[in-house]
């Protein structure tokens, strides 16, 4: 981005270290255009000091860094300069450093290992009359160079006065370092300080010179009187100086006994070095010699001692060893600790460790050598109620937990008890939720919990992550859109002139409703029940079938109609204030798009349950010859290279594959086949259905001849659901020599689940075959993926090729067939049902063909079916009758059967529940109750709907006044666009084609509202659909070339006045 021209003078430009920055305006902060008074730069500083290693107190404030860094160290002067923002963040903010050491005094290679601090620049200024700014890079031997020269400076300026007397020596580590001015405390050294001067190494920046800069930040008008120096330390400094070593940092006025271990170790390496010095000056070449006859005398006086002590350490080893626990060792060992090295140890003692030697001397000095240590009992709650409470609550708030369409999920106790809740997802990632409760905490002055524990809190209550899906079923979808669509209504409708608390109540009933439909509502629908709400004979029945009477209701569904109702009556109601006339068809629009799609659910959800009883029956009486088999197209799947060049990534044709999964009897258990065939290329018709159907119950057929009778499964797709492929069955039976008993079609989107669970493992096995160097580019390379390594267990896949279709059974016609959802292959002709038992009706085979079928001749082929090793996948039958449960006291195992408990008593392998449960299981019992709350409402069991007789409860009519067949499939009237809608839309579309941006359908449906009557309005999904149709003929040049002459003028000018509409209103708006 180019900067503007922004001609900027500060004072900064007549300085001598910065007058070579030229004023101007930074491009990092391109929003600064003006100069700003220095004192006003208070921007935070300390990652920047951070970055370059310089201490945080040494300059705390921006504008002190700029300061410093131009070379004026009495920063209290200049405040009331002004600065651009070129020089203000090229000196501070933006500044870099070499790379490289910039002290003066430099030579060699050595690389920078800290920033240069206040006190330092200055010395380096007044000494060499080099600015070496704050932040520079200095190594650690220019460091050590610059405070050797500048202690030599000061002790050459000292005056003879200067000298000190012995006692003043003595005291030089208790008196004040400086004279401080009145209201400036006085900085003395500590008890460490004094102890351990060799601590304050050169890399240390506590140095004389940190002190100074600190002294000097506190007030710039005094400067620090020297401190004085000892001259005797400065004689040994200036002898070990001259013969090559390094100086000494201090006297040592501690007693040695109380010294540290580090401290000692230093002076005694000095004293080596100063010893061996003096000896190598008085006699060059004999020091050995001459050390021996000086301390010879002392190591024969000393021997004596020695001996002893060897004899008592001994002993220590010995206690040591023959101890039989660590608190014992540890005692032993602090008394030989604190007076021998580590090595020495480790010889000592075989298997000691540095770590219990370390514990050893901390044991020593907290407690005294050998000294035992009492452990008192600690007993604390590590999870206050209050607090967990307290969190809990926050993360249950409405703004941080959602529900989803459908599902549950279970908390698992760690007893091994399950506890189901409604499926809720965490709008927002779990660290983001524990810092929102920090920051809470902090506003509202609570104390939480720490931050670890919030976490684990997290886990237990259990709730999936928000994350963008796709694939997910058309009807649960919709239904959630249409929830979230009167949710926002009913809010839209407190600004039209309705209270608050009528807006919150009806929010909360709604919420309620939504839990309760995607979670309870199934549990309570059943085939006989009396509620009519609940009773899918009296829902899906065109006439009251029914042999009971329906005298109970339910309040859930109850108040799903009442709210619906009010809602309506707001909307039409004259007392609701809309801000102008057409905005009461919109909402009125609206409400009725949110209401159809909400009530879809509830019928899709009571079809859904009759056609899974349906499935579940033939499973519970399945005989050991017949077989269940469910067929499914899978999505096709594109070609795969190991290596895939761009070009050929576009323009891929897909390889259709089929999957039928066979559920046979195998004694108790289930056996499953899966069969999968594989097509290069074909048409996904009733044709390659039946072909592909032939082909499966043959190899069926092979592979267990015991087949003789099966039920078919499929979902409604036009491919199966069609007169044709439901005719041919009977054909396909005599050839197959299998007799096809029945056809049941699953509700929309439901009910193909077992292959889905077969196709799955099927596209990872592919995907680990391409992942190894394979490309799979035809059907052929499908089979080869899904035959390598072992195969896919319990699936059995071929390549199939499919012929010509006759003619003659293409023309075959049956209305109102997909209106049937259970077909029954009868001698003669085929029962069907609208649904599962309800409203049979026989159809001869006379009737549903005018002239005689040829026979039926199938040609396609074949290929060779994969060999799994492992050939079946084996399910146990599942029943729901769980009656017996165990003896044992606490054990909360239940058995289905008897026997299953004979057997589990005989094993005596319990699950016990604690009387006491656990501090985490008692957060998820929690967690699942205030789920519960939010899915049953504060007025509702937390087992979802109630249910009340109807001569006890004044609403009992609403359940009663619902008509038979409630739930039943209704066909939408179809209603052909007027003229004039068409007309507009091909204009939208032609916008596109000529200006190449094109328009998107949620908009354009936005027009239609403020353009054309309501019964003329359309959703994005109708306009998306036509906008594809006049795609497809723009592409085939069926549209009128001139595009926008061919359209009516009337449809033009709606266009431009909607667009110039739209642009005044962004201009408004900006």
């Amino acid at each position: 981005m180019d900067m503007p021209s922004v001609r900027l003078q500060c004072d900064f430009s007549n300085f001598e270290y910065s007058k070579a920055i030229e004023c101007g305006v930074n491009p990092s902060y391109p929003r600064e255009l003006n100069t700003v008074q220095l004192n006003r730069c208070t921007k935070n500083i300390r990652s920047h000091l951070q970055k370059w290693k310089v201490a945080a107190y040494d300059v705390n404030v921006e504008w002190k860094l700029i300061l410093l860094r131009c070379g004026l160290f009495d920063v209290d002067a200049y405040t009331d300069k002004t600065i651009c923002p070129a020089h203000r963040y090229k000196l501070g903010l933006s500044w870099t450093s070499s790379r490289k050491c910039c002290h003066p005094l430099h030579k060699g290679k050595g690389k920078p290992f800290r920033g240069v601090n206040k006190a330092t620049s200055r010395e380096m200024f007044d000494r060499w009359g080099t600015l070496v700014t704050v932040g520079t890079g200095i190594c650690r031997g220019c460091l050590s160079k610059h405070k050797q020269a500048v202690m030599h400076q000061t002790a050459e300026q000292l005056p003879p006065s200067d000298v000190l007397s012995k006692e003043q020596v003595e005291q030089q580590c208790t008196t004040s370092d400086f004279t401080s001015p009145a209201g400036v405390p006085s900085l003395q050294p500590t008890d460490t300080e004094c102890t351990s001067v060799h601590e304050q190494t050169s890399e240390s920046s506590s140095t004389n010179g940190d002190i100074t800069q600190d002294v000097g930040a506190l007030d710039s008008s005094w400067a620090p009187t020297p401190r004085p120096k000892n001259v005797k330390l400065q004689s040994l400094n200036t002898f070990l100086t001259q013969g090559g070593m390094s100086t000494v940092d201090g006297q040592l006025h501690l007693s040695l006994d109380k010294a540290s271990d580090s401290t000692i170790r230093y002076y005694r390496r000095k004293a080596k070095e100063a010893f061996g010095l003096v000896l190598h000056c008085l006699a060059p070449g004999q020091e050995d010699g001459l050390m021996k006859i000086t301390i010879g005398e002392t190591t024969a006086e000393s021997s004596q001692s020695g001996q002893d002590f060897d004899s008592s350490t001994r002993s220590l080893v010995e206690c040591y060893q023959t101890a039989d626990n660590w608190c014992t060792k540890r005692q032993i060992l602090s008394i030989l600790a604190r007076n021998m090295t580590k090595q020495r140890l480790l010889q000592l003692i075989p298997g000691l460790t540095i770590y219990r030697i370390d514990a050893a001397r901390k044991h020593a000095k907290e407690s005294g050598g050998g000294q035992p240590v009492e452990l008192e009992p600690i007993t604390r709650s590590r999870l206050q109620k209050t607090k967990v409470d307290h969190f809990i609550q926050f993360i249950s708030r409405p703004e941080f937990v959602q529900d989803v369409a459908f599902g549950t999920r279970r908390l698992k106790l760690t007893q091994g008890e399950k506890i189901e809740i409604p499926n809720v997802v965490r709008t927002v990632v779990v660290s983001r939720l524990v810092d929102l409760y920090q920051v809470y905490c902090h506003e509202t002055g609570f104390t939480p919990l720490g931050r670890s524990s919030l976490f684990s809190i997290t886990q237990v209550c259990a709730a999936a992550k928000k994350k963008s899906l796709s694939g997910l079923d058309n009807i649960a979808a919709e239904a959630s859109e249409g929830f979230d669509a009167m949710d926002r209504l009913i809010g839209l409708l407190g600004e039209f002139g309705f209270s608050s608390s009528w807006v919150d109540e009806h929010k909360s009933r709604l919420r309620s409703v939504r839990q309760y439909l995607k979670s309870d509502f199934k549990l309570h629908v059943e085939e006989n029940s009396p509620c009519p709400d609940h009773c899918w004979t009296y829902a899906l029945s065109t006439k009251d079938s029914c042999s009971h009477p329906h005298n109970v209701h339910c309040d859930m569904c109850d108040d799903l109609r009442l709210v619906l109702n009010e809602v309506e009556f707001s909307v039409s109601s004259v007392d609701t204030k809309y801000k102008y006339p057409s905005q009461k068809d919109e909402v009125a629009y609206d409400f009725e798009y949110a209401k159809d799609r909400i009530i879809a659910l509830k019928n899709h959800a009571v079809r859904s349950m009759a056609q899974a009883k349906c499935k579940g029956d033939i499973l519970a009486n399945l005989t050991s010859s017949q077989a269940h088999l469910t067929m499914d197209w899978a999505m096709k799947f594109l070609p795969r290279r190991f290596r895939e060049a761009q070009q050929d990534w576009f323009g891929k044709r897909g390889i259709s594959w089929h999957v039928t999964v066979a559920v046979v009897k195998s004694g108790i258990e289930f056996e499953i086949l899966c069969f999968v065939h594989l097509i290069q290329q074909c048409v996904q018709n009733w044709w390659s259905v039946l072909s592909v159907l032939e082909a499966s119950l043959l190899e069926l057929k092979r592979r267990r001849p015991n087949i003789n009778e099966v039920y078919l499964r499929s979902d409604n797709a036009g491919c199966y659901h069609c007169a044709p492929l439901i005719l041919s069955m009977a054909d396909l039976s005599k050839k197959v020599n299998i007799d096809i008993l029945r056809y049941d079609f699953s509700e929309v989107q439901a009910g193909k689940d077992i292959c889905d669970r077969k196709i799955a493992p099927m596209k990872a096995h592919i995907e680990r075959y391409i992942n190894e160097g394979n490309n799979v580019l035809t059907a052929d390379d499908m089979h080869s993926a899904l035959e390598s390594y072992n195969g896919v267990r319990g699936c059995y896949a071929s390549v199939l090729k499919i012929g010509d279709m006759p003619s003659s059974r293409g023309t075959l016609k049956w209305p109102g067939v997909t209106n049937y959802t259970n077909f029954c292959f009868e001698e003669g002709g085929v029962r069907s049902w609208l649904a599962y038992n309800i409203s049979d009706q026989f159809h001869p085979y006379a009737k549903l063909m005018k002239q005689p079928l040829v026979p039926l001749i199938t040609t396609c082929t074949v290929g060779q079916y994969t060999e799994p090793k492992v050939v079946t996948g084996a399910f146990r039958q599942q029943r729901d009758d769980v009656q017996f449960s165990c003896t044992e006291s606490n054990c909360v195992k239940t058995f289905p059967t008897d026997e299953l408990l004979t057997n589990h008593l005989a094993a005596g392998r319990h699950m016990f529940r604690p009387l006491k449960e656990s501090r985490y299981d008692q957060i998820a019992r929690q967690w699942a109750e205030k789920i519960g709350d939010m899915r049953a409402g504060t007025s509702h069991s937390s087992q979802g709907g109630v249910m009340v007789r109807s001569e006890e409860a004044p609403s009992a009519s609403m359940s009663l006044a619902i008509q038979s067949g409630w739930a039943c499939k209704v066909s939408k009237a179809k209603k052909r666009f007027s003229q004039q809608v068409k007309d507009f839309l091909l204009a939208q579309f032609m916008v596109g084609v000529n200006t190449g941006k094109k328009e998107n359908p949620q908009t354009v449906s936005q027009r239609f509202k403020s353009q054309f009557q309501r019964d003329d309005w359309l959703t994005a999904q109708q306009i998306a659909s036509y906008f594809s149709r006049l795609a497809a003929l723009h592409k085939s040049g069926t549209l009128p070339p001139k595009g926008w002459t061919d359209v009516t003028n009337n449809a033009v000018e709606l266009v431009e006045r909607q667009l110039l509409m739209d642009a005044v209103q962004k201009q408004c708006e900006l």
